[in-house]
């Protein structure tokens, strides 16, 4: 991550230079371009945009700039816990209580919506104020 919000996106061709010089072939072939680098590669300047919503909003993640970032890594391990007990058929009740407690809660579908829209608008007013 450059700053909170703002990353760097992989490219494809220098992901697999990378793990070819450092002598992991296996690695480097499994890399296969994004979708940004194939519609990017049909021609022209396409906008391409990519919204990353959570499904869950995780209490304290971002606040650190990673990675690591830990309290992702501290989110990622009490989420595993979780499946790990509904898997051993603890009880549901249980665990839901903790999930809220926990400040855990679902990305609420309009703010996913007015983010995607947002989104788009500030894309293609970037686009119209370049020609």
């Amino acid at each position: 991550r450059i700053e909170r919000g703002f990353c760097t996106r992989p490219d494809s061709q220098q992901m697999r230079l990378y793990f070819s010089d450092q002598g992991d072939a296996a690695t480097a072939a499994l890399f296969r371009p994004s979708s940004m680098e194939a519609i990017r590669s049909l021609g022209d300047d396409p906008l391409t945009l990519v919204s990353e919503m959570p499904l869950f909003i995780t209490p304290g993640v971002g606040d650190t700039l990673g990675p690591p970032d830990p309290v992702a890594q501290a989110w990622r391990e009490r989420i595993d816990q979780w499946r790990l007990r509904l898997a051993r058929e603890d009880t549901d009740g249980e665990v839901v209580r903790e999930t809220i407690a926990s400040g855990l809660r679902p990305m609420a579908v309009r703010d996913q919506m007015e983010l995607q829209l947002t989104l788009i608008a500030a894309g293609l007013e970037a686009v119209s104020s370049t020609r």
